[in-house]
């Protein structure tokens, strides 16, 4: 538990230094059904971590905005796709999202730290707007 704790922390704590970004978790499968007891523990607390780590919404977005394909990338993304019939570019970011999102609301919205007023809540609430919503759609 001891490692899972200290990893957990060390991965929140890159990512919100701007060493990596949430595109890191593609490697863990995010559904709450086949997810083994320490990936749940896992990113509870690599959550929780970058919950309690922020006074303001905002820098919550800007987190979980990183990573994210620019206009740019999705108009040349959809270039390549009208070019190219066989072209895979796949959706890995919008699943990512999903997951992320199915996970916050299966597991922290019943954390003991999501409580009325709490900057936690405050940040779980931005964090799953932010996944249900278009890139394009959300501030």
């Amino acid at each position: 538990l001891g490692r899972l704790l200290n990893l957990a922390k060390l991965l929140a704590h890159l990512i919100m230094n701007h060493q990596l970004n949430l595109n890191v978790l593609k490697v863990i499968d995010i559904s709450p059904n086949d997810m083994s007891e320490a990936s749940v523990i896992f990113l509870t607390i690599f959550f929780s971590s970058i919950f309690d780590s922020y006074e303001d919404p905002q820098d919550i977005v800007v987190l979980f905005r990183r990573g994210e394909k620019s206009q740019v990338q999705l108009q040349k993304e959809a270039a390549e796709i009208e070019k190219d019939d066989l072209y895979d570019g796949g959706d890995d970011r919008a699943a990512l999202k999903e997951n992320m999102s199915v996970f916050l609301i299966h597991y922290l919205e019943k954390s003991p730290k999501n409580v009325k007023k709490s900057t936690f809540r405050k940040n779980l609430k931005t964090a799953i707007k932010i996944c249900e919503t278009e890139s394009h759609d959300f501030m």
